[in-house]
C-alpha cells in the first residue's frame, strides 16, 4: 500500500536515485510516450522495484532543479489501465504496476506515481523498438548518475542476474518452508514489506556507490561472492549517548 506522505515526500524534496526516477508529462496516447516509460519501468523492475514520478522535469534555469509542471492540455488524465498497456506494448514479461496520485504542496499540481514492483525471477526485457528511445530484445538496467541503460560489464550482468537468482531462491525456500511446517509462513503485511524492500534497495545502493571507486581486485568488492541478512529490532529503547561521546554505548536507567 502506497502511503500518501510517501508520495508527497518525492514532490517536496526531489531526489533522482537508483529506485526513483522523475519524468515529464509523457503523452501515453503517442508511442513515444509509451516508450519512455517503458523503458524508465523495465531498468527499475530489473534493479528490483522503484517509483516513476511523472510531470516532474529538471529546471536549466535553476541548474538543473527538479520542479513541478503543470499537466499539458494534450497530456490525458493517466489510468491504470492506460499505465500498463503503456509498459506491456514494450515489456516481456509483462508487467503490473500501481499508479497512485498526490497533489503537490506548494503548486498544488496533482502528479503520477507508477510503482514499479521488482522481484523477478527473469530478467524484464523490451520486445520492441522505437527509435531513440527503445530497442527490441534488450535489458535495461539503472546505473549510477542515475540513468537507464543496457549492462555491458560482467558487473552489471552479474548483478541483474544475482538478483533473479535470490528471487526464485526465496520461492524455493518458501515451498520448502510450506513443506516441513505443513502451512505456509506468515507473510508481514503489505506496509512492512514495501518499507524492507525500500531500505534492502537504498543500502545496495549505497554500497555501490561506496565500491564504484575502488579498482576491480579490491577485497571491499567482496569478489569471491557474498550474502545478505536483514533483521528488525521491534520495542528496543533509543540508545543514550554521553555529551562526551567516546564510542561507548551508555544503556538506559530502568
Amino acid at each position: 500500500m502506497i502511503v500518501q506522505a510517501e508520495l508527497i515526500g518525492l514532490l517536496a524534496s526531489p531526489n533522482e536515485s537508483l529506485t526513483i526516477e522523475y519524468k515529464s508529462w509523457l503523452p501515453l496516447s503517442e508511442k513515444q510516450g509509451c516508450a519512455a516509460l517503458a523503458k524508465a519501468a523495465i531498468a527499475l523492475a530489473n534493479h528490483g522495484g522503484g517509483m516513476v514520478v511523472l510531470g516532474m522535469r529538471e529546471n536549466k534555469v535553476e541548474e538543473g532543479a527538479i520542479r513541478s509542471q503543470p499537466r499539458p492540455e494534450g497530456v490525458r488524465p493517466y489510468r491504470q489501465d492506460d499505465v500498463n498497456a503503456a509498459i506491456n506494448r514494450y515489456a516481456d514479461p509483462p508487467l503490473h504496476c500501481e499508479l497512485s496520485f498526490a497533489e503537490h504542496p506548494e503548486t498544488a499540481v496533482q502528479h503520477a506515481f507508477v510503482r514499479v514492483p521488482g522481484g523477478h525471477r527473469v530478467p524484464i526485457m523490451s520486445k520492441r523498438d522505437y527509435s531513440g528511445v527503445i530497442a527490441a530484445q534488450r535489458c535495461y538496467i539503472r546505473k549510477p548518475g542515475p540513468r537507464s541503460e543496457e549492462p555491458h560489464t560482467a558487473e552489471e550482468w552479474r548483478g541483474l542476474l544475482d538478483q533473479c537468482v535470490r528471487t526464485g531462491r526465496e520461492n524455493m525456500l518458501d515451498a520448502i518452508r510450506l513443506i516441513v511446517q505443513g502451512h505456509p509462513s506468515v507473510l508481514p503485511p503489505a506496509g512492512e514489506a514495501n518499507a524492507c524492500r525500500q531500505f534492502v534497495s537504498e543500502a545496495q545502493d549505497r554500497w555501490q556507490q561506496l565500491i564504484n571507486p575502488l579498482p576491480e581486485a579490491d577485497p571491499a568488492r567482496m569478489p569471491n561472492g557474498h550474502y545478505e541478512l536483514i533483521c528488525e529490532i521491534e520495542n528496543a529503547p533509543p540508545p543514550q549517548i554521553c555529551e562526551n561521546y567516546c564510542g561507548e554505548w551508555i544503556p538506559p536507567e530502568p
